[in-house]
């Protein structure tokens, strides 16, 4: 898949735990505030991706949202940040 990230196709899914959309074409900024009605994901996966630019605050503020949150792996993509 390539583009933006699809956050729109996936934000009812409340129940998911497990998000693996590794080695694809996603351009853009990673999604943070988008993604925390995902409260019982456990494990995102988005490396090697097209994501790109500065990693914002609120994206952190985001993905800190979600407190079952064990694995997160943005490796491979072309982000730049200090946390």
């Amino acid at each position: 898949m390539d583009g933006p990230f699809p956050i729109k196709e996936l934000k009812d899914l409340t129940n998911l735990e497990l998000l693996d959309l590794s080695s694809n074409r996603f351009s853009g900024s990673i999604p943070g505030r988008e993604l925390s009605n995902l409260v019982k994901l456990k494990a995102l996966d988005l490396s090697g991706n097209d994501f790109s630019g500065s990693v914002e605050l609120k994206v952190f503020v985001g993905i800190c949202e979600l407190k079952n949150m064990q694995e997160l792996d943005l490796s491979r993509n072309k982000l730049v940040a200090t946390i």
